[in-house]
């Protein structure tokens, strides 16, 4: 009789053995799906967060182990396997986020600084305040481990610190248009970018940064074209003016009006120097040798010249 309860006992706990938990009251096939999804969430964390960038040679090795892991068939070892695997991914993933998020404040404080230290914030305050508050939750949140929420916040404060460094500086290229009375040169254009600007700001406080960007930027580019249009016009009209200066310079030159008693001018270019005596009376001075190239440039009026009495203005 007690070999028989013994045997029977035996039996029952052979049938129960597929039934067994773990201590965590998980049983194998739970244990290893929860290993699995462990491992490929912080594959998807460390691949969200730049790993493949950081650290590329631990993540090839990391993503290596984890694509071979069911090829042994062993459920106990794909367990342990799973496991290891999302270790892996896990300590790349830490040490990738904080990486990133440092890379995303470098970015975000080096437009907002720019921006401050161009006075943008003192002159739009209303439009910097839900760009600090969008930085500063991004913060929050990384700080408090919500890391998929935290860079999500910080992709969206970079946007609309982008939007207000664009917003700014056609803000800024409008005002030089104005102060060199450009906007004429480019009427249309100057109209179109003051209402898209309107529209940017408008957009950017109703919360659709990625739209306010792009209308942001459209509008700088207006405003360069009209501000590239005045300064075209600006060097013809300055090419124009020189043009004429160097007209009037030739003909003030082609008809230069002698002293009484001195000879006339026709300016002759000669290239060569010789020295030959003149008998004439030239410049008030006796008679003496002078270069040709003096002559001919000055003088023609000599007798040695070309023959004939020195002709004198009246």
């Amino acid at each position: 009789m007690r070999k028989t309860l013994f045997f029977a006992s035996v039996v029952a706990v052979m049938l129960a053995l597929p039934c067994l938990v773990f201590a965590d009251g998980r049983s194998p096939g739970e244990e290893l799906q929860a290993a699995v999804t462990r491992a490929r969430d912080y594959r998807e964390l460390a691949l969200l967060f730049g790993a493949e960038s950081y650290f590329p040679s631990e993540w090839e090795d990391a993503d290596a182990f984890f694509a071979g892991i069911m090829a042994t068939g062993d459920m106990g070892g794909a367990i342990a396997d799973y496991n290891a695997a999302g270790d892996a991914f896990a300590s790349i993933f830490r040490l990738s986020v904080s990486l990133y998020a440092q890379a995303r404040e470098d970015e975000i404080m080096m437009i907002r600084d720019g921006l401050v230290a161009a006075s943008a914030r003192a002159s739009f305050p209303e439009l910097f305040a839900p760009a600090d508050r969008a930085a500063l939750v991004a913060l929050d949140k990384y700080e408090a481990g919500e890391y998929r929420a935290a860079r999500d916040s910080a992709a969206t404060a970079y946007v609309m610190f982008r939007v207000l460094e664009t917003a700014f500086g056609a803000w800024q290229t409008r005002g030089e248009i104005f102060r060199r009375q450009f906007i004429d040169y480019a009427q249309n254009n100057f109209d179109r970018a003051e209402e898209i600007l309107g529209e940017a700001i408008y957009v950017y406080l109703a919360g659709d940064f990625p739209l306010a960007l792009e209308n942001a930027i459209e509008a700088q580019a207006r405003y360069s074209l009209v501000l590239s249009a005045g300064w075209a016009a600006l060097a013809e009209n300055r090419s124009s003016l020189a043009r004429t200066e160097r007209i009037a310079a030739v003909e003030a030159r082609a008809n230069v009006n002698i002293a009484p008693g001195r000879f006339s001018v026709e300016p002759i270019r000669c290239t060569t120097w010789r020295w030959i005596p003149c008998r004439g009376n030239i410049s008030g001075k006796p008679r003496s040798s002078l270069p040709t190239r003096w002559l001919c440039t000055f003088m023609l009026g000599c007798p040695r010249w070309k023959g004939g009495a020195p002709r004198r203005r009246r």
